[in-house]
């Protein structure tokens, strides 16, 4: 029995009180019957309109999203986007691309059918996210051609969260579509029937008063006529319902089952009637169902099944798909029957596993990727320093060398001059001869202690400010020329001029450390990029006042200049044109990262090729004390 006929026979309790209507009220009741007529016929031209309405777009919407996951579910377009793009398989290249074609293709067919805004935005969702693939991919053929980056995974990785959900919410948009469908059509079944009765008391009154029987009859004939036509639509509409549907009553017996549902478990025509639905589940869980169907028909309502493992069926051949079932009633007391309406969801809930899988290696990932950073980052800063020491080491061998040899030679004439007077052979030109040399020696050894000491009084205090990070006062101008007294050492043999420009009244509060670090990084990479290890040229550290009590700095050369692919990658991590030579590509991404996030700067980068390039940025005059995370 269709549940549509047990909801018509609960409708008749109201009708009973027209029994007692008296003859009196013949001529009303006359018009209240062809009203009744009319009204039963605009519900039941309703229950068409409601009919039409839903195969037309709610079950070509479920076809259309059934086709659409087809194309970019397991073995569709991620599948083909993996292989092409992360594996660099060309082979997948064709089939991505006969994808991409089709997903558009659906997507403008869907959206054509759509009525809401929310279903409009879900599908907007995919539709931005599968344009990020082709963006992505984009992106990685451009990068291949240059070599592929070692973080290529990070860069054309896609979060297909948004699109997961814009799919949930078409899906559930379509069942909640189909359960209203099939709710509103039962409710003007139920108000035609209300009216056909009303319709059938009337007429029998009225062959108690006279020839006006014959009409009333006819005009019932013409409404049950239609009312039967209409329980034949809805019969039709479970047997189009895109989800399997069952029937199944009190004892657990199947009623009714469609088309889509016979080909999900696997059993011909109306091999399911009169079957325990119990053998659809899996015979571990068997038990429990029963006893879940048992409650539920004590306490009906509408409501989908949501647990938080997987729900599995158990098909004819025995196989286990995973299936969302969304459960509504129909009737009460002993003629109460259950509608399940049952949806495959197997390829779903694989690629939702696979992705899960591959979301969480991305992770890992990812906090190998920023350790490795921050380990290179360190050890750059470390190379940095190291090679400040070096250079400052070889620089301090020549006056400490020439300091040692005339404290020698002072040494040995002191001797001489105290032989000679205890032999009493010391003459008053040699001890004067013995006195000058004495007194150039000390010359010699006071010149070369001041260089020595001037060498490492810069070096202590731009060591001790990169391995510190304490906010303090000092003066730019003297800290700058500590940078570069530090630095000279290290390119001495170069013919490259290493000069400042900065006012002597800049008065800083800040973290010399960090601007030591950053201003070091920049002349080093002036260095090494602009210029060949015999070119001639000059290098310039300037310095000036900002606005809003900011300070301009920037890095100055007439070097080779930089091409602007070159100028736009310049501040990314790992980027450099030495690698072959030793580069990290890390030493510009430092520098943006200390002017950015702890200078609270800007930094960019004006170049031409063959006309020299700046580096400029600016700071606070002074930082605000930092606080603890």
């Amino acid at each position: 029995m269709a549940p549509t006929e047990i909801s018509l026979q609960n409708q008749t309790g109201a009708l009973r009180a027209w029994a007692f209507v008296t003859v009196g009220l013949t001529v009303v009741s006359i018009f209240l019957l062809i009203a009744f007529g009319t009204e039963a016929n605009r519900r039941i031209n309703s229950i068409e309109d409601n009919w039409r309405e839903y195969s037309l777009k709610a079950s070509v919407v479920t076809a259309e999203l059934a086709r659409l996951q087809g194309i970019v579910g397991y073995g569709g377009l991620i599948h083909n986007y993996k292989h092409f793009v992360l594996r660099g398989d060309k082979q997948y290249e064709q089939l991505l691309t006969r994808d991409v074609g089709r997903l558009r293709e659906k997507l403008s067919a869907i959206e054509r059918l759509l009525t809401t805004d929310e279903d409009r935005y879900a599908l907007a969702t995919i539709r931005v996210t599968f344009e990020e693939y082709l963006e992505r991919k984009r992106i990685a053929e451009s990068l291949s051609l240059s070599g592929e980056p070692s973080d290529l995974d990070k860069i054309v990785r896609v979060d297909d969260a948004p699109a997961l959900a814009g799919f949930d919410t078409l899906l559930a948009g379509t069942r909640v579509t189909a359960e209203n469908m099939e709710r509103r059509i039962l409710e003007s079944l139920s108000d035609a029937t209300s009216y056909v009765r009303y319709g059938s008391w009337l007429a029998a009154f009225f062959v108690l008063s006279g020839g006006v029987t014959v009409v009333v009859l006819r005009q019932l004939t013409k409404t049950n006529a239609r009312l039967a036509e209409a329980r034949t639509r809805i019969d039709v509409l479970i047997d189009r319902s895109p989800d399997a549907t069952l029937v199944v009553d009190r004892q657990g017996l199947i009623v009714r089952a469609n088309e889509v549902a016979e080909k999900l478990f696997g059993y011909a025509d109306d091999e399911l009637l009169g079957q325990s639905v119990e053998q659809l589940v899996p015979p571990e869980t068997s038990a429990v169902h029963a006893a879940y169907r048992s409650g539920y028909f004590d306490d009906p309502e509408f409501k989908p099944m949501s647990v938080r493992q997987p729900l599995f069926a158990q098909t004819k051949d025995g196989r286990r798909p995973v299936v969302e079932i969304n459960l509504s009633y129909s009737g009460e007391g002993d003629e109460l029957v259950a509608i399940a309406a049952i949806r495959d969801v197997t390829e779903r809930h694989e690629t939702m596993r696979l992705l899960s899988e591959a979301k969480e290696e991305a992770t890992r990932t990812v906090e190998e990727l920023k350790r490795t950073q921050d380990d290179l980052i360190e050890s750059e800063k470390m190379a940095s320093l190291g090679g400040l020491v070096a250079g400052v080491a070889h620089e301090i061998n020549t006056p400490v060398g020439v300091t040692l040899t005339a404290a020698t030679y002072l040494n040995q004439e002191a001797r001489d001059t105290a032989a000679a007077y205890k032999a009493e052979n010391l003459t008053s030109d040699g001890l004067e001869t013995s006195l000058a040399n004495a007194q150039e020696a000390t010359k010699l050894i006071e010149n070369n202690c001041r260089r020595a000491a001037e060498l490492i009084s810069s070096f202590k205090q731009v060591a001790v400010d990169q391995s510190s990070e304490a906010v303090r006062d000092f003066d730019l101008a003297k800290y700058l020329r500590e940078i570069v007294n530090s630095l000279r050492p290290r390119f001495k043999h170069r013919k490259v001029r290493l000069e400042i420009d900065c006012p002597p009244d800049i008065a800083m509060s800040g973290l010399p450390g960090a601007l030591s670090q950053v201003v070091t990084n920049l002349v080093v990479n002036a260095y090494t990029h602009a210029f060949g290890p015999d070119d001639i040229g000059r290098v310039l550290l300037r310095a000036e006042m900002g606005d809003d009590d900011t300070v301009i700095v920037a890095c100055v050369d007439d070097g080779h200049g930089m091409t602007v692919e070159v100028r736009e990658e310049a501040f990314e991590p790992f980027f450099t044109t030495k690698r072959n030579k030793g580069g990290t590509g890390l030493g510009m991404h430092i520098v943006a990262n200390i002017v950015r996030n702890v200078f609270d700067g800007d930094i960019r980068i004006e170049s031409t090729p063959g006309r020299g390039t700046s580096v400029i940025f600016t700071m606070a005059r002074v930082m605000s004390p930092r606080t603890e995370d």
